[in-house]
C-alpha cells in the first residue's frame, strides 16, 4: 500500500525541480541525482509537517540542507526531511510529536541552495527511523511522485480543523556517556556477537557495525562473581532439607510446606527455631503474621525462642545483593579531518550531505562505491546504479 504524505502548503506553488536528474550538481554528495522534490516559494512561506510523527532532528547544514527538520512517521516507517528553511517553528523540538497540519518552519534559501525554495525528501525506514536501501544511488531517498511508493499531496485543497500542538513524547532516558579514558578497539567489528577486551575494558557488537561498551574487565568479573553467589544461594535455598523448622520436646517439625511457604501449624510450645540454608525467620505472636514480632533470626543455625507463645512464622530466602548494572553504551564511528573514522560515541552515522570526498559512507565502513570514488576522484566518480564490484576496483588498481 502506498504511503501518504501532505499537504505541505496552504496555497499552490510551482514545482521547481522533480526527483532525479542533474547528476553533475549532486555528484559532490555521492548521489546519482536530485534526491527530493523542490517547491519555489516566497521567503518564510509556512511549511506544514505533512506527516504525523516524531521530530528526529533539527539543525543547520551550511554546505548541504541548510536549516532542516527531520520527521519520522512510525506508523508508515517513513522519514521526511524539510530542508533549506529560513526559520524553524518555536515548538519544533527534537523528541516532540507533531500532527501533519503543524507548521514546522518557513521556507528560505539556506545551505547549498540556488534560490528560495522548499526541499522535501522522503525515505523508507526501519522501525527506529533509520533509512533503508541506502545503496539505491540516492542514499535511501525515493521519488515521492512514484505512485507505488507514495500518495503525495503537496498543497491544501480544503480548510482543515485545528491540529493539536506539537508536544514532547514520553521523555527518553538521558543519553549514556562513555567514561573518560575509555578507548574502544581501533577497528570495526567483524561480525555480530563479537566480544573483545581492549585496554582493560569489555566491548561487544550486536550487529557487527559498532561497539557497545560493557564496563571494565574488573567490573564484569565482579558482576559475574555476584551473579554466581546469588545462584549458589538460591540453589541452597531450594535444597530438599533447607528451610525453617520448629523444635519442641526433641521433636523437629517444619514451619514450611513442600513449596517452602511458611506454615502456621504445630507452633504451640515451640522451644527453638532451626534454620537450614540461606533463610530469615520472623516470629509473630499471632496467626498469619499478626500481633507483635517476637524475634527475627538470620542465617543457618539453631535459635532458642523467648518464653512466648508463637503464633506464626514468616520465612524468607536471603540472597547476596544483585550485581551493579553494567554500562551498555553504543559507540559509533565519526569523521575526522583526515577523512577517516575513529570510534567515538555519536547517536547516528554521519549524514550523507555532511560528508567530504573520501569519507566513509556510514557506520558500516566504506562501500565499494566509496573506495572507487576515492581512487578515481569526483570527476570520474562511479555513476551506475549498481555498486562497483571487487573486479571493478581491482582493474583500476592493477598496473
Amino acid at each position: 500500500m502506498p504511503k501518504k504524505a501532505g499537504p505541505f502548503f496552504e496555497k499552490t506553488y510551482e514545482i521547481s525541480q522533480h526527483f532525479g536528474g542533474n547528476y553533475a550538481r549532486y555528484a559532490q554528495f555521492g548521489l546519482a541525482g536530485h534526491n527530493g522534490i523542490d517547491i519555489a516559494t516566497p521567503v518564510e512561506t509556512s511549511v506544514l509537517a505533512g506527516v504525523s510523527g516524531v521530530i528526529l532532528a533539527i539543525g543547520e547544514d551550511v554546505g548541504g540542507y541548510g536549516k532542516y527538520v527531520r520527521i519520522f512517521d512510525g506508523a508508515q516507517n517513513l522519514l521526511v526531511i524539510h530542508a533549506h528553511l529560513n526559520s524553524i517553528a518555536p515548538l519544533i523540538q527534537v523528541g516532540y510529536k507533531v500532527d501533519k497540519a503543524n507548521p514546522v518552519g518557513g521556507t528560505g534559501d539556506t545551505g547549498n541552495s540556488t534560490g528560495l525554495h522548499w526541499h522535501g525528501g522522503f525515505a523508507d525506514t526501519d522501525g527506529k527511523g533509520n533509512k533503508v536501501n541506502r545503496e539505491n544511488g540516492y542514499d535511501g531517498w525515493r521519488d515521492p511522485e512514484e505512485t507505488n511508493f507514495m500518495t503525495l499531496t503537496l498543497f491544501k485543497t480544503a480548510i482543515q480543523g485545528e491540529a493539536p500542538l506539537p508536544s514532547p513524547i514520553d521523555a527518553p532516558p538521558p543519553p549514556k556517556i562513555v567514561p573518560a579514558g575509555v578507548t574502544p578497539p581501533p577497528y570495526q567489528p567483524t561480525h555480530a556477537g563479537q566480544t573483545v577486551s581492549h585496554l582493560g575494558n569489555s566491548f561487544r557488537s550486536d550487529d557487527g557495525r559498532y561497539w557497545i561498551f560493557q564496563g571494565s574487565d574488573a567490573e564484569r568479573a565482579k558482576a559475574a562473581d555476584a551473579t554466581k553467589a546469588r545462584e549458589l544461594a538460591q540453589a541452597e535455598a531450594n535444597a530438599v532439607d533447607a528451610g525453617v523448622y520448629l523444635q519442641k520436646s526433641n521433636l523437629l517439625e517444619p514451619f514450611m510446606d513442600i513449596n517452602k511457604n511458611a506454615s502456621d501449624y504445630g507452633l504451640a510450645d515451640a522451644e527453638a527455631v532451626i534454620i537450614r540454608g540461606p533463610y530469615k525467620a520472623t516470629i509473630y505472636s499471632d496467626y498469619r503474621g499478626g500481633g507483635e514480632i517476637i524475634a527475627t533470626y538470620n542465617g543457618q543455625g539453631t535459635y532458642v525462642l523467648p518464653p512466648k507463645r508463637v503464633g506464626s512464622v514468616k520465612a524468607e530466602v536471603i540472597l547476596p545483593p544483585e550485581p551493579e548494572p553494567l554500562p551498555d553504551i553504543a559507540i559509533l564511528p565519526t569523521r575526522t579531518t583526515e577523512g577517516q573514522y575513529v570510534p567515538e560515541k555519536i547517536t547516528t552515522p554521519l549524514p550523507k550531505d555532511q560528508r567530504q570526498p573520501g569519507d566513509w559512507s556510514g557506520a558500516t565502513g566504506p562501500t565499494h562505491r566509496d573506495i572507487y570514488n576515492l581512487i578515481m576522484g569526483p570527476t570520474a566518480a562511479w555513476t551506475k546504479k549498481k555498486a562497483p564490484t571487487h573486479s571493478d576496483i581491482y582493474n583500476i588498481l592493477a598496473p
